[in-house]
């Protein structure tokens, strides 16, 4: 699976445990929870489709992506404009898989640490002879999820992976693909563009409206985590979380996973 995907990481990825779980039509085919109540079997399958949906809604952004970086590099402000404006158009619909599903009705607060996300966080890894030493990798996260990295590279919002992680963790396509829309951001140039010209001013336009909905999205990722983190879960205690180990009190994980969110949210700018 590692030479396939070109990522390390034995605990897998998001595109392997998660998205690989439905087949081409959209049929989440591959279950966690079998055999147990509706409660549990629907939050499961409501909280992955969450990820899948995000990727299918992701495409036409990308396809924007690519098409404004290559217009605007050829100086066609005007077509530059209008892919642009579609990327800040597609958000609500893109994010709205986020906002209209992560919430207790939709999936139960009271299962999704211990029987949802539960099984996908755990870290694993593996002893190597070679150094005497345990090589560990993290558990599934979704600050691995490409919409949003593609979307930070963009954008020209620092990358939040160390680049250690993006190796371990992301797909080698993928990580191409965020790393050639990095190289290739051209907001942070706006600044130095003819404000005079109307469509570099709705190009501007646009991407304040991206950020504005990229914020708002992280500001109810922070306040909506919160309220499924807290929830009694012995057992995840000695688990991984994306960034770190977890502390061994479950208030001094929420203060480092809200620190996390606290200092992204203030870089999506």
């Amino acid at each position: 699976m590692q030479r396939h995907f070109g990522c390390a990481s034995d605990a897998g990825n998001n595109t392997s445990n998660v998205l690989l779980n439905f087949d081409r039509r959209g049929t989440y085919i591959h279950r966690i929870n079998t055999g147990m109540e509706l409660q549990v079997t629907s939050s499961e399958e409501t909280f992955f489709r969450i990820f899948y949906d995000l990727e299918v809604f992701g495409v036409p952004v990308y396809y924007d992506m690519a098409r404004s970086i290559i217009t605007f590099t050829r100086g066609d402000n005007a077509a530059c404009a209008i892919h642009v404006a579609n990327i800040a158009s597609q958000m609500r619909l893109v994010l709205g898989t986020y906002m209209d599903n992560l919430h207790d009705k939709m999936i139960a607060h009271s299962v999704w640490l211990s029987k949802v996300q539960g099984f996908q966080a755990w870290g694993i890894g593996h002893y190597d002879k070679g150094t005497d030493k345990w090589e560990t990798f993290d558990g599934l996260s979704g600050n691995q999820v490409l919409l949003f990295q593609a979307l930070d590279a963009f954008l020209g919002i620092e990358q939040y992976l160390a680049p250690r992680d993006m190796e371990r963790n992301l797909p080698k396509r993928q990580r191409e693909v965020c790393y050639a829309f990095r190289k290739h951001s051209f907001r942070r140039s706006l600044g130095q563009a003819d404000m005079h010209d109307k469509n570099i001013v709705e190009i501007v336009r646009s991407f304040v409206e991206i950020l504005r909905r990229l914020r708002l999205f992280r500001a109810a990722h922070r306040t909506r985590s919160k309220a499924y983190l807290s929830q009694p879960a012995p057992e995840r205690m000695p688990m991984t979380a994306g960034k770190s180990l977890l502390d061994p009190s479950l208030d001094a994980s929420l203060a480092f996973l809200d620190g996390f969110m606290v200092r992204r949210l203030a870089q999506t700018v």
